[in-house]
């Protein structure tokens, strides 16, 4: 199983410098973050592999 990303990581593979724009992207339906670990939410590398073409 592959590791999980953190929000972070997603908005730097994204080019994001903002936790509001990331946000947003998961209000408008464009993100799904897999889980919650605590306060933090974790996204699956596939997922987002698939949302940025590659």
């Amino acid at each position: 199983m592959k590791r999980l990303l953190t929000s972070k990581e997603v908005k730097e593979l994204f080019g994001i410098k903002s936790d509001t724009t990331l946000i947003k992207m998961e209000n408008e339906g464009y993100l799904k973050y897999k889980l919650r670990i605590g306060n933090k939410k974790m996204y699956c590398p596939v997922y987002i592999a698939k949302k940025l073409g590659q």
